[in-house]
């Protein structure tokens, strides 16, 4: 795998109620810095911001 890809993950989550959950992930490079939190275009240096999903739990 080369040191630019992308790795798909998965985590199983079973919420304890109902309700609105926002969920946020943040990438690590292999230096082991963070991604910022900061939107920025693509150009010149790649995208950046963090990937956010909002979840409406109705049943538990």
């Amino acid at each position: 795998m080369s040191p630019y890809s992308w790795v798909i993950w998965n985590y199983t989550w079973k919420p304890s109620q109902r309700g609105k959950f926002q969920t946020v992930v943040r990438a690590t490079d292999t230096k082991g810095q963070l991604q910022i939190a900061e939107i920025v275009r693509p150009q010149p240096a790649g995208a950046s911001g963090l990937h956010t999903i909002i979840a409406d739990v109705e049943q538990t």
